[in-house]
């Protein structure tokens, strides 16, 4: 499997919004318009790019949602067999 793999399912903004790892990004989108998938795969790559602090993300998501995501991410970092260092 290709190291970008994982990048293929996204939009020109979508991947602008992943790749950008330096700094803080701020995704404003409406329903359905991916943010949810943007902020995963971000914070996948910036793992698999070795960024080396935490990871704080903020989201305003409903207490169901908050749970998905988190599955979201972990799906995707099990998927690409990296270990994750969960607190």
């Amino acid at each position: 499997m290709d190291s970008t793999d994982y990048l293929d399912g996204l939009n020109t903004e979508q991947r602008k919004a992943v790749l950008a790892t330096d700094g803080p990004v701020l995704i404003v989108a409406g329903a359905g318009a991916g943010r949810t998938k943007t902020l995963a795969h971000r914070i996948l790559h910036l793992i698999k790019t070795g960024v080396d602090r935490k990871i704080f993300w903020l989201s305003h998501l409903p207490t169901k949602r908050r749970g998905e995501m988190r599955e979201r991410v972990m799906g995707l970092i099990q998927q690409e067999k990296i270990s994750p260092r969960v607190p």
